[in-house]
């Protein structure tokens, strides 16, 4: 008959590990300027992103103070006819139109949306209304078909070749 002997389970599995070398003990200061650096330059580009004038967000500005041709007050050419405001249901503000042009594709006019947006609207002779709104914040544009820009005071719209400012705050192509 075969006998076995059962030794201690726990010595057998675990013995021996005190001669293992021990590892020499690194230096904590490389870690600890790296983690230093790291932290300054997340603080500086966080600093950079909130102080950056890209960062900051558009102003909101009257609509009336963004083009000339709210600087003089509303004429009776300046109103757009009912049956075409109509049409347009509530997007202007009937006081605030004012004509800029009358060109190939219509009248060209300018008016303070209900909600205080910049809007061009064109008429044209025996068809609907259009109109085009962008929000009232300072050096915008809003571009009119393909051959008619409208921008905001002191916006150079850097349109190329062809182009003409025709009146303040308008430039035509042709």
């Amino acid at each position: 008959m075969t006998t076995y002997h059962e030794g201690d389970l726990f010595t057998e599995t675990f013995a021996g590990f005190g001669d293992a070398v021990e590892t020499p003990q690194r230096r904590v200061w490389p870690t600890v300027v790296a983690l230093a650096v790291a932290a300054a330059l997340v603080i500086g580009g966080l600093v950079w992103l909130k102080e950056s004038p890209r960062a900051a967000a558009a102003q909101a500005v009257s609509a009336t103070t963004l083009l000339s041709a709210f600087d003089r007050p509303q004429r009776g050419v300046d109103t757009i006819p009912d049956n075409d405001l109509d049409g347009l249901g509530d997007s202007v503000r009937p006081e605030t139109t004012r004509l800029l042009l009358t060109d190939a594709d219509g009248k060209q006019f300018v008016a303070v949306g209900q909600h205080g947006q910049l809007c061009a609207v064109t008429v044209p002779v025996g068809d609907l209304a259009r109109i085009s709104c962008v929000p009232s914040v300072e050096h915008t544009s809003i571009e009119v078909g393909d051959d008619l820009v409208i921008a905001t005071n002191g916006t150079d719209p850097k349109l190329g070749d062809g182009w003409q400012n025709v009146q303040p705050n308008v430039w035509t192509k042709g």
